[in-house]
């Protein structure tokens, strides 16, 4: 294998990852941003099985100016945090339809580990902090895959390490939450 080929364990780990963290949004997002996001899903799963070539340029250039107009249109403003929102996640299912290469992998999961803390802008409940929870297991699990040997690809195994690299952080996540200073939350600002 390519040192910088995507392994298919962490493509398949980063597809259902990608799914995950764009669920909570789902309600809030015009119906033409999850047809496209969609649509570059089934693309690049058609790549990774072999029967679809990556897109040619001027596909990306249609994809982009879809988003830069799509976005403004479906919300009936450039302003405003689901604005916003929405062009993040619109950019971040077109990477997915471009990444070739690992380093373009592990751009995904970092832009995927952003994406899932929006939610919190929206809902701060328990059930939404479970259901991030398991989709940054998801995404650690991705990582995780983009990482590991061929010989140790088993999902089982990559689940495992995933969980234990997020229960390894959550004593600094303990001792931030204590000490760090109470200033007024992100989400506090106007809509």
């Amino acid at each position: 294998m390519n040192a910088f080929q995507i392994p298919r364990n962490s493509l398949a780990w980063m597809l259902a990852a990608q799914f995950l963290v764009v669920m909570p949004h789902v309600p809030r997002l015009p119906p033409w941003i999850i047809a496209i996001a969609l649509a570059c899903a089934a693309w690049r799963i058609g790549v990774y099985l072999g029967r679809w070539r990556f897109p040619p340029g001027w596909v990306k250039v249609i994809f982009v100016i879809s988003g830069m107009v799509g976005v403004p249109l479906g919300h009936g403003t450039v302003l405003g945090l689901e604005p916003a929102v929405s062009l993040l996640i619109v950019a971040f299912f077109f990477k997915l339809v471009e990444m070739q290469q690992r380093r373009d992998a592990f751009l995904v999961v970092f832009l995927a580990y952003f994406v899932v803390s929006t939610a919190f802008l929206f809902e701060q409940s328990i059930l939404m902090a479970l259901f991030v929870l398991f989709a940054m297991v998801m995404v650690t699990g991705s990582l995780v895959g983009l990482n590991q040997s061929p010989r140790h690809t088993r999902p089982v195994h990559t689940a495992r390490r995933a969980l234990t690299l997020l229960s390894q952080a959550a004593p600094l996540m303990l001792v931030l939450f204590v000490l760090f200073p109470r200033i007024s939350p992100l989400w506090t600002v106007p809509m």
